[in-house]
């Protein structure tokens, strides 16, 4: 019997795996030995004792213990759906130098600029990219492999120029991620593959959430952005303005449902918020083909209210500190405060007004199904 040749995902935390790519890995896993890197003790995530792969914490390994983990292997490639850190950068150039092939797969959406600092966040990041410097540059004891990573690092941070790191193969929703990704990389003499953003487990899919009939719902499909410092209210603070969201749906007898990003404590919400707060179990495709309007900030989710022609208003909640925001804003499908919203959700319910949205195909692509984006990294992995 053939022995299994093994495919390394590398993720900023393991729970990635489970979360956005279970149903990628399970299939790949009947054919690869399938092992899982990466860096949750240094994000500061909880790792359950249970974990469905195999999986390593590398946070406080050197290149050097990396270097040999990665030589030891009957390796094929390395998946990669992040590239904004110096640890990512560090992953490539070792990658480069001991000819693994790098596939960048896309995760989330690719915006403009790549690699950015979360200017909330200073402390924080500052502690880890010291952390990066002492663990994954000063521990290379090859000098020139060491420059390589320290120029490759300066010109990504201080440039956005990655040309000098080669991706070998990448799986992009659409030819829009191409164009924003080729203008840091060099994607020349990279195989690509389109694969859309996976909504459904099939293509028809669709016609199953397209059979449910909507009622006078509205969703909120939430985001971290107090978890993540993108935002400088308090939790309290942003309760309260979802609850004032809520009695305006319930003055004209909608529902208003709350659906919390995986990361976030339904405890810090379930105690003090007035409307109905979605269970985990509760597919977010499901729920938005039974809302009548979703309202929403920069998640990938919001390519399935396109999908499924829903109206999309997107909230430009008060000192939010990311440009992400103006992914899916438009001229009139965003509002700041909640007095706007009642107005623009008054309009939208008297057929006064019609939302523009972005062009989905542009950022989505076309086939937009788990089993689309399986088939082609079956074919990337053997190309």
């Amino acid at each position: 019997m053939k022995k299994k040749e093994t495919i390394i995902f590398f993720f900023k935390e393991y729970r990635f795996s489970e979360q956005y790519f279970g149903n990628l890995i399970d299939k790949l896993k009947e054919s690869y030995v399938i092992i899982i890197l990466h860096t949750s003790s240094l994000e500061k995530s909880k790792l359950n004792l249970n974990t469905k792969y195999q999986n390593y914490d590398i946070s406080f390994w050197s290149s050097s213990r990396i270097k040999k983990f990665l030589l030891r292997l009957d390796l094929v490639q390395i998946f990669i759906t992040n590239i904004r850190s110096l640890l990512d950068i560090n992953m490539i150039c070792l990658c480069n130098q001991i000819s693994v092939k790098i596939v960048y797969i896309e995760h989330g959406l690719t915006l403009k600029k790549i690699s950015q600092f979360k200017k909330s966040n200073k402390l924080h990041t500052v502690k880890k990219y010291i952390h990066y410097f002492k663990n994954f540059i000063f521990n290379i004891s090859i000098l020139p492999y060491k420059l390589d990573v320290v120029k490759n690092s300066y010109f990504a941070f201080f440039k956005a120029n990655y040309k000098n790191l080669r991706l070998d193969k990448a799986l992009l929703y659409s030819e829009k991620s191409y164009e924003v990704l080729n203008n840091h990389f060099q994607l020349a003499n990279t195989k690509v593959l389109y694969s859309g953003y996976p909504i459904v487990e099939t293509t028809d899919g669709f016609e199953k959430l397209e059979e449910i009939k909507s009622k006078k719902q509205i969703l909120l499909i939430h985001q971290p952005l107090i978890h993540d410092k993108f935002s400088t209210l308090s939790v309290i603070e942003e309760i309260e303005i979802y609850n004032k969201i809520n009695d305006i749906c319930s003055m004209y007898k909608y529902e208003f449902v709350l659906k919390l990003h995986p990361r976030t404590s339904v405890d810090l919400y379930s105690k003090d918020f007035r409307g109905i707060i979605a269970n985990k179990e509760n597919k977010i495709e499901e729920l938005i083909a039974e809302s009548e309007m979703v309202i929403g900030y920069f998640s990938t989710a919001l390519l399935t209210v396109l999908k499924l022609q829903k109206n999309l208003l997107i909230f430009n909640q008060e000192n939010i500190l990311t440009d992400e925001i103006n992914v899916f804003k438009t001229q009139n499908n965003s509002f700041d405060t909640v007095k706007q919203f009642e107005s623009l959700f008054l309009r939208l319910n008297k057929n006064e007004i019609v939302l523009k949205q972005i062009d989905l195909d542009i950022i989505s692509g076309i086939n937009n199904s788990h089993e689309d984006r399986y088939i082609k990294t079956l074919k990337l992995l053997n190309n």
